[in-house]
């Protein structure tokens, strides 16, 4: 024995010390020291529970006076014990020999608050549910026990999101979850600087649904002290001179039935927008940050992904939002399970959890190769479900949906106390909510008549399907294909009273590496009224302005998706991707949203100008039904 590596749990601190000297028979004698001399509940070579005690602080004192010339670093040691009370039960973890169960047991135990005369009840039970998910799953968690790690290879980094290998371009420290959220302790080294400054706005969304639990519960941003301001459309969180927060709630948002003298419900509204299908990148960003590196060639997709936003993604499973989980978690932490033991057909290969604050995430993280989109719905899922929370105490649960991609203001119920000396209920006229009014900007909308087909004529049609896989392609293998496909676009033609629409599709296999088939539709569209759903206003300097009405927009794809089904239906006939139909798209939503347009730039020309969807039919933000709500929260 070269060196002792030992891992210290309290209820007041969490230490680790490595303790290296050539001399063995010291080594050896402070683990027996601590093994079997000191007071204790139990003991094996793995852990030892110890009573801190008359006893042990003389074992461990006696240690210091030994050694201390040899070993400062033994000092450590006795300052640990010296801190506890007398009677106090800590754990002493011998690293090289104990797995997360035994860590994991050991912090719940000590740091859960438990009767001491029942701690053998709950630390077998904690033991056997941890063991149990061990032996399950390849089972790592960062950041429960304070701590720091730092993932990733230092000196030849490859970063994770864009594959940079220049390392000059890792000098900034990449927080595996955001440093605003209260990361003090997770790092991941293999993040490059641009990747890490890109991704920032997608985290803001994961922050920002945060932000009311980070000003209520004084989570500093960066290196300040101070609590956040937050800004929502009813409310105001701002610092007081201590840096303490004080929430402010505006009089005429609260219900007229609601007697503000006593404690009651409210729904703070938050100012920021954000996208639930962000929040749920941002989540799968901190996994891929902490992941081991081994496991990262099964999540190109999911990179991709996180990545952009033209990254369309037909479904993901819901998260399960928890509440009240019994305990604070100042600096958030994230528990993994890989499903990579082959022991669960019923498993998708990757669920994390995020502890933070009072509250944990738990998601699957999508687009794994290896899951063969098997568990992209909840009804997927519930074994799995089943089987993960029988082994993990969250009784407090919700299953949310985070697909929406359409930008949203989030919102939080709050337990108001009113004899609150931080709690302010003041008229929306006082000059601490000035921020709070939200500023819109309103686009005349312009009236069309009812739509009707009558009137519009397909030409010219060109429908292309071409199959370049003759391998066996089970119906399974097609559960999630990756699509590369051009935005639908529509060329405006006013001279010939016509619109042309093209799209083409690549389809391969889940990793992207196989190629299956490809489509290239195109159709003119000639119209009897060409201005009837189209408005193009041209002055003198050319095109002024432009509107479509979206009703003429879902009726070209539509009818595009189901003539390409028809005029290739002879091409697909015999290939394993018959049923792979333009048709299957027509919901998609989201893709019909990604249409370009290209109008003449002036009314005779043959020079175009593209337009994308969003700026002719913007999408307002969903504030009828505000997203990802949490349940009803504790109080200043």
């Amino acid at each position: 024995m070269d060196k002792l590596h030992l891992l210290l749990y309290s209820s007041k601190e969490n230490l680790e010390y490595t303790f290296i000297s050539s001399d063995e028979d010291m080594l050896q004698e402070i683990y027996i020291v601590l093994m079997s001399k000191c007071s204790f509940d139990f003991s094996n070579s793995s852990w030892v529970r110890i009573i801190n005690d008359d006893r042990t602080l003389s074992e461990i004192k006696r240690l210091q006076d030994k050694y201390e010339k040899q070993l400062i670093a033994i000092r450590k040691l006795f300052g640990f014990v010296r801190k506890l009370e007398k009677g106090e039960a800590f754990y002493c973890l011998f690293a090289d020999n104990c797995g997360i169960a035994e860590r994991k047991t050991a912090i719940e135990c000590v740091q859960g608050g438990y009767d001491d005369s029942l701690w053998n009840v709950v630390h077998n039970h904690i033991y056997e549910q941890q063991k149990k998910l061990d032996f399950l799953f390849e089972y790592h968690s960062f950041g429960f026990d304070g701590m720091t790690i730092y993932v990733g290879e230092k000196h030849h980094r490859v970063c994770r999101f864009c594959g940079e290998t220049d390392q000059k371009k890792f000098s900034d420290r990449a927080h595996a979850i955001g440093d605003s959220l209260g990361n003090k302790k997770l790092f991941c080294y293999e993040e490059c600087d641009a990747c890490n400054h890109t991704l920032n706005k997608t985290e803001d969304n994961f922050l920002h649904l945060m932000d009311i639990r980070r000003a209520m519960y004084h989570i500093s941003r960066k290196e300040t002290t101070s609590t956040p301001s937050i800004y929502g459309s009813n409310f105001a969180i701002l610092p007081n001179e201590t840096g303490t927060a004080e929430l402010y709630i505006m009089q005429e948002a609260i219900e007229p039935n609601v007697d503000i003298n006593k404690p009651f419900v409210f729904q703070l509204e938050q100012h920021a927008v954000l996208s639930d299908e962000k929040i749920y990148k941002a989540l799968a960003k901190m996994v891929i940050d902490l992941i081991p590196s081994t496991h990262l060639p099964h999540f190109e997709n999911t990179v991709k992904w996180i990545k952009s936003d033209s990254f369309i993604i037909d479904s993901l499973p819901g998260i399960w939002f928890c509440n009240n989980i019994g305990k604070m978690h100042q600096q958030p932490y994230l528990d993994i399970f890989l499903n990579s033991k082959n022991r669960l057909s019923d498993s998708p290969y990757c669920t994390a959890i995020l502890y933070i604050y009072d509250i944990a995430y738990v998601f699957v993280m999508p687009l794994v190769d290896v899951d063969k989109g098997m568990f992209k719905y909840n009804k997927q899922l519930e074994t799995h479900w089943q089987r993960l929370f029988s082994c993990i105490d969250l009784p407090h649960r919700e299953l949310q949906t985070f697909s929406e991609d359409r930008p949203c203001y989030p919102w939080a119920f709050w337990d108001i106390v009113p004899s609150n000396p931080h709690i302010h209920i003041l008229p929306k006229s006082n000059s601490v909510f000035n921020r709070c009014r939200r500023q819109k900007s309103m686009q005349e909308e312009v009236c069309f008549p009812d739509f009707s087909y009558n009137g519009i004529t397909i030409t010219d049609p060109k429908c292309n399907f071409e199959c370049f896989y003759e391998g066996i392609v089970t119906d399974n293998d097609l559960c999630d294909v990756t699509q590369h496909l051009t935005s639908p676009s529509l060329w405006l033609l006013p001279q010939e009273r016509a619109i042309e629409f093209r799209f083409s599709l690549n389809a391969n296999d889940t990793t992207d590496r196989i190629h299956f088939y490809s489509y290239d539709i195109y159709l003119k569209f000639k119209f009897a009224e060409f201005s009837k759903y189209i408005d193009l206003q041209y002055k003198d300097y050319g095109l002024d302005s432009v509107s479509i009405d979206w009703h003429l927009r879902d009726f070209i794809f539509n009818v595009a998706m189901a003539s390409g089904d028809y005029y290739t239906e002879q091409l697909r006939k015999g290939t394993s991707f018959e049923k792979c139909k333009l048709s299957m798209l027509i919901n998609e939503r989201r893709i019909i949203e990604a249409t370009e347009y290209f109008i003449p730039q002036n009314i005779n020309s043959k020079s175009f100008v593209k337009f994308p969807d969003r700026l002719i039919h913007p999408i307002g933000i969903e504030e009828d039904v505000p997203r990802n709500n949490d349940a009803t929260n504790p109080g200043l």
